[in-house]
């Protein structure tokens, strides 16, 4: 729910460049040279820049003079059959994806990956395929939305880019960001929504934490601690899922727990996904434009992707008895920087994802998708749970 892990009251966070205090207790004066510098300094860069987060670390909805709460679904959503294109036109999407890769694995003590995103405002029409369905993602999940009502359409819209990776490839734990703002602010701002649409069947799963970032980055100690819930996606071509922009997530390797077993894809290649981050009245600093000739080599926007209206699937929660399934948990110990090492503890219940527990393996079939409630108990030394985070030992 939206209470759960609110990261605090409104807040309004202010920077002012080349700002100089006033020193009470000096009584030299400024020399002109002194003061030509300041004022040289206050015309380049002294405007203030005022941003607004809401209680819950969002952007506000609406417009300038009337901002509103962003009523969007920020639940766990899974799409099973978002795309439906013939077989020609799903190998174009995945050549175009390829050309679109700038992407890459993080190195060690590496924050973040290197890679550029894309944006499409809310008010452009797509050039291309790839535009076309990072218009159709934006329009999904503000479907009822009114432009110059709830957002405004200048800057709103969809950062989007593309993975094409090995099977056994990484996406690290990390949370989507505004990251230039972050390096210039130490505000951590996140988009409204973030998805995942998958075109090949290949990789290991999505998993998404209950964990949500804070506001700032001196804060990301708040993070320490036991976690109650993930989401965990198969890939499957055309699947679609959606989740809280705010929550920690990644595709570990490691937790394709269904590649050793009898169930596993024999199908080899790519994992390849197309990504797409819905923000509403704040274009992320990073993200530009696709280059008009790269747009060029693209498929155009005849290309058929959605044959069908797609409805959400119904994801039932899971309680996790962690201590009757401890035989066939497998506890993955991931490592990443938020900005200081941390580790992830995940238990994966492997008879359960794998549909062992339920006598079928149907739960287990490629595209399936869980979401896992893990317990948490208090304890003189806080709450504790099996599924946790914890500083990184040196």
């Amino acid at each position: 729910t939206e209470e759960d892990g609110a990261p605090g009251g409104d807040a309004t966070r202010r920077r002012k460049a080349g700002e100089l205090e006033d020193d009470p207790d000096s009584d030299d004066r400024e020399t002109d040279e002194e003061e030509e510098e300041e004022e040289e300094e206050s015309s380049d860069d002294g405007d203030e820049e005022e941003f607004t987060l809401d209680e819950f670390g969002r952007i506000p909805g609406g417009m300038p003079n009337s901002s509103c709460y962003p009523d969007l679904n920020y639940d766990y959503r899974c799409f099973p059959s978002f795309l439906e294109p013939s077989a020609a036109d799903l190998e174009q999407l995945i050549t175009d994806c390829r050309l679109t890769f700038t992407a890459r694995t993080t190195r060690k003590g590496q924050k973040y990956s290197a890679g550029e995103t894309y944006w499409l405002a809310a008010n452009t029409e797509p050039r291309c395929a790839l535009e076309k369905l990072a218009k159709d993602v934006f329009d999904l999940h503000t479907k009822g939305k009114v432009a110059g009502e709830d957002f405004n359409a200048l800057t709103s819209g969809a950062e989007w880019w593309t993975l094409v990776l090995d099977a056994d490839d990484d996406v690290g734990l990390h949370w989507d960001r505004d990251y230039d703002m972050e390096a210039s602010t130490d505000i951590l701002v996140h988009p409204h929504l973030s998805t995942v649409t998958y075109l090949t069947n290949v990789g290991g799963p999505t998993v998404v934490l209950g964990c949500v970032s804070p506001m700032e980055s001196d804060a990301l100690g708040a993070i320490v601690g036991p976690i109650n819930e993930a989401f965990i996606s198969r890939p499957a071509a055309g699947k679609h899922i959606s989740f809280d922009g705010r929550l920690l997530h990644g595709a570990p390797a490691d937790a394709d727990i269904w590649k050793n077993s009898a169930l596993a894809d024999v199908r080899k290649g790519s994992r390849v996904t197309f990504l797409v981050n819905v923000w509403l009245n704040h274009a992320p600093s990073s993200a530009e434009p696709l280059p008009a000739d790269k747009a060029a080599q693209l498929a155009t926007t005849s290309v058929c992707l959605r044959q069908s209206t797609s409805e959400p699937a119904e994801l039932e929660a899971t309680s996790l008895d962690m201590a009757a399934q401890s035989d066939s948990n497998k506890i993955l110990d991931m490592r990443f920087i938020a900005p200081t090492p941390v580790v992830l503890r995940f238990p994966l219940p492997v008879n359960h994802l794998q549909g062992v527990a339920a006598g079928s393996e149907s739960a287990a079939v490629e595209g399936g998708s869980w979401l896992l409630k893990y317990p948490v108990t208090d304890s003189p030394d806080g709450p504790q749970g099996p599924c946790c985070i914890s500083a990184a030992s040196t």
